[in-house]
């Protein structure tokens, strides 16, 4: 007989380097009184810090746990689940989310710390509770449920991967939430573009040409992935950057918005601030949804770029779009804009561990149209009816062409193009007054 069994993988940020070891600058008695956890928030040399992931185990507590895996048998019950649901050609839908439930005892430090056998006393307090204080940064961080049975290597039982989305602490037991990893797009974790911290080095008149605009700015770099900054209401384009001491010097600029856009000319005071722009030109869908969900840290690995490119070379061959973005937006606001003017939908696939794309699109020619019927499919009682007014639409004006994206996106004097679309001949249409 099968026994089920469950393990919960959680990835924690640690540093690679010794303690005292170059490059870490970190010294015991000039530092720190005691050696660091090998964590962001016990480092004494943080300049010197290298990311390495490090992953723990936590089981189904079983007798015969297995030997040649580091388990660690906290796992308490069978992991809440609950599915997420998809909202084609309209948003992102509803994330799906796993809940568990750890124990969290007194256990050795031997494992976790790397220099235990140094320290004069050993640690008190129990796992979660050291692993809190040493490492608060959790929100975010990727854990993964694998179920199955026992005997079963890793690689055979079933994979889904989620964020952490908070954990809770009550009366020996650690609870965490997780969800899908399209929830790091959600606007209070993901902006795009960033805000950028450069200042002009000096007065822009308005009648001036410069060719090139000195930048202070600690991050120089935030200036090269970009050719359109913004400076109050004016968008400035550039060719290049050179660096310079103390920031980036913006070459070959035109004191003009890209096309299709305008914005007028201003006199600009020296501190004030340049926020570099995200502009997408013609671009395809697919690569503008990549490069946002990779703006919101993504991993590349769950976004099959070439996939998405067949669909949209089948169905959409052609679609571009035009945008460009003046100041950081929330990345899911930026999806769920693009995702009904594109004829799109994306979802996270839990079981092939990617985020999937669909062209809004009919059913293959070779597709049989499922037949259903009120005996077979469908049980009494769960099927509702109901209209949907606020879907219903017999008129209509769409306004297309924005002139300056610096302006309201509802100001309806700001796009060159508004056709009117109507069904003269509907009965709600020839019902209403005029």
């Amino acid at each position: 007989m099968r026994t089920p069994f469950h393990v919960i993988e959680i990835e924690v940020d640690r540093c690679s380097l010794t303690y005292g070891t170059a490059p870490c600058q970190a010294k015991l008695g000039v530092t720190g009184a005691a050696k660091c956890y090998n964590t962001w928030q016990t480092c004494q040399s943080p300049d010197a810090f290298v990311l390495q992931r490090e992953s723990w185990f936590f089981c189904t507590p079983v007798s015969d746990l297995p030997k040649d895996q580091n388990f660690l048998p906290f796992l308490q019950g069978t992991p809440s689940h609950s599915n997420g649901s998809i909202d084609p050609g309209k948003s992102l839908g509803v994330r799906s989310s796993v809940t568990v439930r750890l124990m969290d005892t007194p256990y050795h430090d031997n494992t976790f710390d790397r220099y235990a056998n140094e320290r004069p006393q050993p640690a008190q307090g129990t796992f979660f509770g050291r692993l809190r204080a040493r490492w608060p940064y959790y929100y975010g961080r990727t854990l993964r449920w694998y179920s199955g049975w026992l005997g079963q290597s890793l690689d055979e039982m079933d994979r889904r991967t989620y964020v952490i989305e908070k954990m809770t602490w009550d009366q020996g037991r650690v609870t965490i939430v997780a969800k899908d990893p399209l929830k790091l797009a959600d606007n209070d974790r993901a902006k795009a573009p960033l805000p950028s911290e450069g200042t002009l080095a000096a007065d822009l008149p308005e009648e001036a040409n410069p060719a090139y605009l000195d930048i202070l700015t600690p991050v120089p770099t935030e200036y090269d992935w970009t050719r359109v900054v913004v400076i109050g209401s004016e968008l400035i384009q550039y060719t290049g950057t050179q660096p310079i001491e103390g920031g980036v010097r913006l070459t070959g600029v035109t004191r003009a918005a890209p096309v299709p856009y305008e914005t007028e000319r201003k006199s600009h005071k020296a501190g004030g601030s340049v926020q570099a722009c995200l502009f997408y030109q013609n671009a395809r869908p697919i690569d503008v949804v990549y490069d946002l969900l990779r703006r919101a840290d993504v991993p590349a690995e769950f976004l099959p770029l070439a996939e998405w490119e067949q669909e949209y070379l089948t169905w959409l061959p052609g679609l571009t779009v035009t945008r460009l973005i003046h100041e950081p937006e929330g990345v899911r606001d930026l999806l769920e804009e693009l995702i009904p003017q594109t004829l799109s939908s994306f979802w996270w696939d839990e079981r092939r561990q990617v985020v999937r794309y669909r062209a809004v699109r009919p059913l293959e020619p070779e597709a049989t149209p499922p037949q259903l019927n009120d005996v077979s499919h469908i049980i009494a009682d769960t099927l509702d009816v109901a209209d949907e007014p606020d879907e219903q639409y017999n008129e209509g004006h769409i306004w297309y062409g924005q002139i300056a994206p610096t302006e309201a996106v509802d100001k309806t004097g700001n796009y060159r193009n508004v056709p009117y679309i109507a069904d003269l001949d509907s009965p709600s249409h020839l019902g209403r007054c005029r």
